[in-house]
């Protein structure tokens, strides 16, 4: 899904280029705060029938300088289940084994990822969680064989991954913070993009709310290769100055252009910065 609206993004800032009238373009530089601890809340949740699965997640961020750049300390403060289902135990402990491991990636001067310090063992600490959900479904009468083995496809992908697939699998967790930074996005525009195998198309409108603080919405829709469609949307809350997006909530859904809602997919994810923490006060976010 990132990946969806990052194609989306960086095609659209392509067109807002100086060419473009000035008067209807937000630039988003990228100068994020040094000395400071930055506390998001995540929440991730999906619906399909009657299933219903979530987590919270807290995330601390801090950035140091470093030579020509960055380098942003990540640490996963907190995970739980948004409800008591019979799946909240098993979600719980796959996050624990990276709560409380801070690591550090390494972001350039225009606020794009690089590379990830200690990057295998970090990467250990995922596959711990990991290995948990294959025991789970194994044992578990309620998943149907068809449903055993796409999970066993998923699990056997994320233990054979690669350097680089680790990696851009491990800078999911700070893409949506930096969705924006370093780019420039015009008020209003629309168009076909190629984001995949499939033409997508999409909308973007940008607009200054308050000091410092721009709104930037996406919608998007592409046809799916097997008779099913996605509709996707996304809000964004970020501070230009920055370039870090304060807050977003984005929205996924998968359904058959014949089939019952009921029968949809859907996917939420927000982000919301809940305090910013100077080594000498905190201070409240304060983004309605």
């Amino acid at each position: 899904m990132r990946a969806f609206f990052a194609a989306i993004i960086a095609a659209f800032a392509l067109i807002a280029t100086p060419a473009a009238a000035q008067s209807d373009t937000i630039d988003f530089g990228f100068a994020p705060p040094i000395g400071s601890t930055l506390s998001y809340e995540i929440v991730r949740a999906s619906a399909l029938g009657e299933r219903r699965a979530g987590m919270r997640f807290v995330r601390d961020y801090r950035f140091e300088r470093d030579s020509g750049g960055y380098l942003l300390w990540v640490e996963l403060r907190s995970a739980e289940p948004l409800d008591a289902g019979d799946n909240a135990g098993l979600m719980e402990a796959i996050a624990a084994p990276m709560i409380g491991v801070r690591y550090a990636i390494e972001i350039g001067p225009n606020g794009t990822p690089g590379a990830i310090r200690d990057q295998r063992g970090v990467w250990q600490r995922v596959l711990e969680g990991v290995a948990l959900i294959g025991g789970y479904y194994a044992g578990n009468d309620d998943f149907s064989d068809a449903e055993r083995e796409q999970m066993a496809a998923i699990i056997a992908e994320m233990q054979n991954k690669g350097e680089a697939g680790q990696r851009e699998t491990l800078l999911v967790v700070v893409r949506d913070m930096l969705a924006l930074a370093g780019q420039s996005v015009r008020a209003e525009i629309a168009g076909d993009i190629e984001a995949g195998p499939m033409p997508v198309a999409a909308a973007m409108t940008a607009r200054i709310v308050s000091d410092d603080l721009a709104r930037v919405e996406l919608d998007a829709s592409s046809p799916g290769t097997d008779g099913t469609g996605v509709r996707e949307s996304v809000v964004y809350r970020a501070a230009p100055s920055s370039g870090l997006v304060h807050r977003m909530e984005r929205t996924r859904i998968i359904a058959s252009e014949d089939g019952a809602a009921e029968d949809a997919y859907r996917e939420t994810h927000s982000l919301r910065l809940l305090h910013e923490m100077r080594d000498t006060a905190a201070v409240a976010d304060g983004v309605q």
